[in-house]
């Protein structure tokens, strides 16, 4: 939701031609859809926000914790859960939300050195295809912390 919240209403629900509604139509379930309306056109949901804010925390405590015993978060070798991983921490860096990795010293390591791994690195999209970065809003502004 923090996607939506602070990304998506300058991207994809602000398209108006008929194509983009199908599409839209056609992939979400009814609910999901009017979130995303709503989230589209209004002010962030601060509420999903803090949420999920409080979701990534727990995610980013739970690796941390993976990799105070381990190099990597399975174990002592690279594996698939790092490389699915990798994911979720290119999305926290993006949305400006980086600030989280802080308090984990052991996963903020971990993602400094996955994020410049050959593999990690080719796979990215190019930067002229990726969601541009949210605007500038401070974390604590947004949940309250």
């Amino acid at each position: 939701m923090s996607t939506t919240a602070c990304v998506w209403p300058q991207t994809m629900f602000l398209q108006t031609d008929d194509s983009a509604r199908q599409r839209r139509a056609s992939s979400l379930n009814p609910v999901r859809a009017q979130r995303f309306r709503e989230a589209a056109h209004g002010d962030p949901d601060v509420t999903a926000i803090t949420a999920s804010v409080g979701t990534f925390r727990a995610i980013i405590g739970r690796m941390d914790a993976a990799l105070e015993r381990n190099k990597w978060l399975a174990g002592a070798d690279y594996s698939l859960a790092d490389i699915a991983m990798s994911s979720f921490w290119e999305r926290v860096d993006n949305l400006g939300m980086g600030e989280l990795w802080e308090p984990f010293p052991h996963a903020k390591k971990w993602g400094a050195v996955i994020m410049t791994r050959p593999q990690v690195t080719a796979a990215r999209a190019p930067i002229e295809y990726r969601l541009p970065e949210p605007p500038a809003m401070r974390l604590d502004e947004l949940t309250g912390r």
